[in-house]
């Protein structure tokens, strides 16, 4: 192990005095584990600097750093949840192709629906197939 020296505040001194050894080892450690997450978080030269010198941003950008690994484990979760849901249903038969074909079998309903809808209302307004195809053929 190697030593390195830290500047604190005189309250921070005579707290960190007042610790016993093992508190001391404890808070050590901690103060290691902070050290080289936030050299990993701040890998660009720029940003280190800033990081080291102003404990509000350091804390902010820790926070900041933690609650993104946060939801990117969320979200690693979802994705592993959604995988293996895949993998049963295909287990089961429900292939991505006969997924599509559910898919598009619906899409086909809904468009006879709306189908059927415009042939009422135009049937309503009074188009007929005759008015449809002399517009048809004015349209050329």
């Amino acid at each position: 192990m190697e030593r390195i020296v830290l500047e604190v505040s005189e309250i921070s001194a005579r707290r960190w005095n007042a610790l016993s050894r093992e508190e001391q080892e404890g808070l050590t450690r901690l103060l290691e584990d902070l050290v080289l997450q936030l050299i990993e978080d701040n890998s660009s030269a720029a940003e280190f600097p800033k990081t080291v010198n102003e404990s509000e941003t350091v804390y902010k950008t820790t926070q900041e750093k933690r609650e993104q690994r946060m939801r990117q484990e969320r979200m690693n979760e979802l994705f592993a949840f959604l995988e293996k849901q895949r993998q049963e249903a295909e287990k089961r038969g429900f292939s991505d192709d006969f997924l599509q074909n559910i898919m598009d079998e619906l899409a086909n309903r809904q468009l006879w629906e709306i189908m059927k809808k415009g042939s009422k209302e135009a049937a309503a307004s009074g188009l007929t197939q005759g008015k449809l195809n002399e517009l048809l053929e004015h349209d050329d």
